[in-house]
Order: C-alpha cells, then sequence, then structure tokens
C-alpha cells in the first residue's frame, strides 16, 4: 500500500479559521471515496494532504464526507505541520516541475456494522460468487499454450 497512512487521527478541537492562519487551506472536494480491504478491516480513502515545502499545507477530500472525516483530515494537516512530514511517517515525496511537496492520502477505518461496511461487504460478496460461477462453468481445462490451429483465421 504505497502511499497510504493508515492511521486514524483524533479528531482535533482546531477550526478550519484556526488551521488556515498556520497555513492549512482546505480545498474543494475531488472524486469519490474508494475502499479496501487491509489486516482484516475495511478502510475508506477520505482525501489527501499536500504540505509544500514552503510551509504551505492544502487538504483535499473527496465528495460526499461527514463532517467527522473531514475534521479527520483537518488534523492529518495539523499534525504535518506539528511533525514535519517524511518518508519514515508514511509520506510521499513529490516533484513538480517548480516545486517539491510531501503528499499522503488518507484513510480511515470503517466501523464495524456501519451501513457502508455492511455495503461494500456485500459487494464483495457477490463479486467473489459471480467471478467462482463464471470459473464452474468451464466444462474444459484452458489450453494455455497456443496450438497452430489457434493462429488459423
Amino acid at each position: 500500500m504505497n502511499h497510504t497512512s493508515l492511521y486514524t487521527f483524533i479528531v482535533g478541537q482546531r477550526t478550519q479559521d484556526d488551521l488556515e492562519i498556520i497555513g492549512v487551506h482546505l480545498l474543494p472536494a475531488e472524486g469519490t471515496p474508494t475502499y479496501e480491504f487491509h489486516d482484516g478491516h475495511l478502510w475508506k480513502h477520505v482525501g489527501t494532504v499536500n504540505a509544500l515545502d514552503d510551509g504551505r499545507i492544502y487538504v483535499i477530500p473527496c465528495a460526499g464526507l461527514s463532517g467527522k472525516e473531514i475534521r479527520n483530515l483537518l488534523a492529518a494537516a495539523e499534525e504535518s505541520f506539528l511533525n514535519p512530514p517524511s518518508e519514515s511517517t508514511g509520506w510521499s515525496r513529490k516533484t513538480g516541475r517548480h516545486k517539491s511537496w510531501w503528499y499522503s492520502e488518507l484513510m480511515l477505518r470503517c466501523e464495524e456494522g456501519s451501513d457502508e461496511a455492511e455495503a461494500i461487504r456485500a459487494f464483495e460478496t457477490t463479486s467473489m460468487r459471480n467471478e467462482m460461477n463464471h470459473w464452474a462453468t468451464i466444462d474444459r481445462p484452458i489450453d494455455l499454450v497456443p496450438t497452430e490451429k489457434a493462429w488459423e483465421v
């Protein structure tokens, strides 16, 4: 899992205005949240934090997040202000044409039994069942070595 921090941050008590004073800027939402399983838990990608070398920090949330998820993103940005990012803390270094910055994707663990966790698990189960049914319909082994006849038109 490259470029992903799997930490659940304690929700910060600072307001968005407080964070703008220290250079943390919340940008408009981009994209939709994605989900993945890791270590037996369901995780939700909620956005990214970019920490520029000049001290500015940009938070880019995914669309449709709850207030708590936004606060967790802002808490991650505040953490990057208090403790400068590094590879050892799960950040990746990006280099652009005119500047360089630190980049981190934030994933939050979904609560067991939540509606979104149950929906994702149901989808995964259905997808797996469909895949198994597909392979069960093959009545002969698949020849992975092409023969001359396979190339004839």
